[in-house]
């Protein structure tokens, strides 16, 4: 249990539904109900398979090309890092202009599946049991699609206020995920320096 707890909220920080929230509506609000909902399946499907596949085969990116776990972490643990910090500092997260396939570009990725959830994932998936880190991925983008499904419904419940606070909540948590990473990734790194000495 407390492994799927460890794989399940670096995820959920990662992908900020909160902060989603404000995002989806705005593109989404020229929309008719029934296309609001299409757009939130397709941006899920889109975000759940491209962080599949990121989970199954980025080790072997990784070892491809010759880059270790622990420099991954590192790297990825700046990347979250820099990512709370730069949204925690903006007054408001960057709009994306809307297209025909909004659900697939811009919300399915880069909003949902974005560097800060695939960077999460990769290394998640060198930490834990791999299987684990899909069931706890597929319930956060579960999650995800209820949001969005009912996302007018959750925000006139929250307000924009609250969505705004819950997100930077969950920023302050990113970023320390991220440093948590780095830790991490160097310990690992003079682990291994010590074991070649």
């Amino acid at each position: 249990m407390q492994e799927f707890i460890q794989t399940f909220v670096p995820l959920f920080v990662a992908i900020d539904v909160f902060g989603l929230f404000p995002i989806f509506i705005s593109l989404t609000e020229a929309l008719e109900v029934d296309e609001k909902k299409k757009v939130a399946l397709d941006a899920s499907i889109t975000a759940w398979i491209t962080g599949i596949v990121f989970a199954l085969g980025g080790s072997y990116i990784l070892s491809f090309l010759g880059i270790e776990i622990t420099d991954f972490q590192i790297a990825g643990g700046i990347l979250l890092l820099i990512l709370a910090i730069n949204d925690l500092l903006s007054e408001e997260k960057r709009r994306r202009k809307p297209s025909r396939s909004m659900g697939i570009v811009p919300i399915g990725i880069p909003l949902i599946a974005g560097p800060a959830t695939l960077t999460a994932l990769i290394t998640l998936s060198s930490m834990y049991p791999v299987w684990m880190v899909l069931v706890s991925f597929t319930l956060n983008i579960l999650i995800v699609f209820l949001a969005l499904w009912y996302s007018s419904v959750l925000v006139r419940y929250l307000g924009t206020s609250g969505s705004n606070a819950i997100s930077k909540i969950m920023l302050i948590l990113l970023a320390a995920i991220g440093v948590m990473l780095i830790r991490k990734g160097v310990e690992g790194a003079i682990l291994q320096f010590r074991n070649i000495g």
